[in-house]
């Protein structure tokens, strides 16, 4: 969720996020240890719409969704599971439930 939020955020957001809060530890996000790195995965994540996580030391993927109020992200609609319930095919089974769960919260928090 707060990779999927990090990817959302403007250009002076981002960078006032980073002065204040410095880069992600390796052990945490390997592939952001540089701020090139970190916007070469934050711009993977939104133009896929979807921010993957795993975690090999405690066995869990995680899921992350945009949420959308009037085209802005708002939140992020996640999950998290067990790394041996999630082979290949159910990834993209949760990813697609993920995604068409978002979009329907989105139409209804855009039409208030």
């Amino acid at each position: 969720t707060g990779r999927l939020l990090l990817a959302y955020l403007s250009e002076k957001e981002l960078d006032r996020f980073i002065q204040h809060t410095g880069l992600p530890y390796a052990a945490v996000w390997q592939e952001a240890q540089s701020k090139e790195g970190l916007l070469k995965a934050l711009d993977k994540i939104r133009n896929e719409a979807v921010a993957l996580t795993n975690s090999p030391v405690r066995h869990i993927k995680g899921f992350a969704v945009p949420v959308f109020a009037n085209e802005k992200v708002i939140a992020s609609l996640s999950v998290f599971a067990p790394q041996y319930r999630c082979p290949p095919a159910r990834e993209m089974e949760i990813i697609q439930t993920l995604k068409s769960s978002a979009a329907a919260i989105s139409q209804q928090l855009s039409r208030t």
